[in-house]
């Protein structure tokens, strides 16, 4: 997906100025963003506007929002707030710098043995905190994996609702 800037009409929102696209799905946008209040480099993830639209999108998406923030865990990335600006529903994440295992296997990177121990265990380790305490979660995809300089990190998959495995 090519990575795009935010048309100038939309490169801030609220206390976010928007730096460029990184990621979209059906239902959302996932904007590089700069926490201005903090000059803080967050990822910042908008309900798009024809879903905001919706009272069951709405409701989908802050009940996947409440799941995600409710996950405390040193390997997982942190939620950090909630907003809305005029109309707009979004919500501020911890940006995880590194490579993700598909992108590393598409670069033809081999990984070392204690390389791979390490996103393994970080890996076991999350779900193993999910099942501890009996959250519901996404399965696990090899984009959800990352591998950072000072250590693994693993997507925040919690959701608000069971999902098929």
């Amino acid at each position: 997906m090519p990575i795009d800037s935010p048309s100038p009409s939309e490169d801030q929102l609220g206390n976010y100025r928007l730096v460029r696209l990184i990621h979209e799905t059906e239902d959302t946008l996932t904007y590089e963003a700069c926490q201005v209040s903090v000059d803080r480099t967050v990822a910042l993830v908008e309900l798009k506007p024809h879903r905001s639209e919706d009272p069951q999108a709405v409701q989908a998406f802050h009940d996947e929002l409440r799941a995600k923030a409710a996950v405390s865990h040193p390997r997982i990335a942190t939620v950090y707030e909630v907003g809305e600006e005029d109309g707009r529903l979004f919500y501020t994440r911890e940006v995880v710098r590194g490579d993700d295992l598909v992108s590393l296997g598409e670069a033809g990177r081999h990984l070392s043995l204690p390389c791979i121990w390490d996103l393994v265990s970080a890996t076991c380790d999350s779900f193993l905190y999910y099942e501890s305490k009996q959250m519901h979660y996404a399965p696990l995809r090899g984009e959800a994996m990352v591998l950072m300089k000072e250590a693994p990190y693993v997507a925040n998959l919690a959701t608000a609702e069971p999902v098929d495995r």
